[in-house]
């Protein structure tokens, strides 16, 4: 398996626990996934909540998150916009692929951080660049 794969595969496992945490709440009765066979940069899934109103919810899973005490966020990918950028989620979830711990912040709660500059540094990552930020600024679990 290629590398891509692998890292789609490992992304997709963390987009599944979170919907099925969220879903176990008991707050949610619905779910859509975007179209398997199409790309879609905008979010990962969307939940149904009781009251009929529609959530939407971006994963990402990373390594070292407690080693560093930093999330990491992408803006761009191979110099085109992408990540929060381009994301119409309502939440960003990130998940400790070590720990299992996991992290929420509201998608213009993190675009307000990014505007008054809290991230603590630019990096490129791959072959895109990212935002970094303490853990600390994010909410601890869902």
């Amino acid at each position: 398996m290629n590398q891509f794969k692998k890292d789609l595969n490992f992304g997709l496992s963390f987009e599944r626990k979170a919907i099925n945490t969220l879903m176990d709440t008991g707050k949610y009765k619905g779910v859509i996934l975007p179209p398997a066979n199409k790309p879609f940069k905008y979010w990962d899934f969307k939940l149904l909540d009781n009251e009929g109103n529609w959530t939407t919810y971006e994963v990402k899973a990373q390594r070292n998150t407690e080693k560093y005490n930093t999330l990491i966020i992408e803006y761009e990918y191979r110099n085109k916009p992408s990540g929060i950028t381009t994301s119409t989620a309502d939440y960003y979830i990130v998940y400790s692929a070590d720990s299992g711990r996991v992290w929420t912040i509201k998608s213009e709660d993190l675009r307000t951080l990014i505007k008054e500059e809290k991230y603590e540094r630019i990096l490129e990552c791959g072959n895109g660049k990212c935002y970094t930020f303490s853990t600390e600024l994010f909410k601890e679990g869902f």
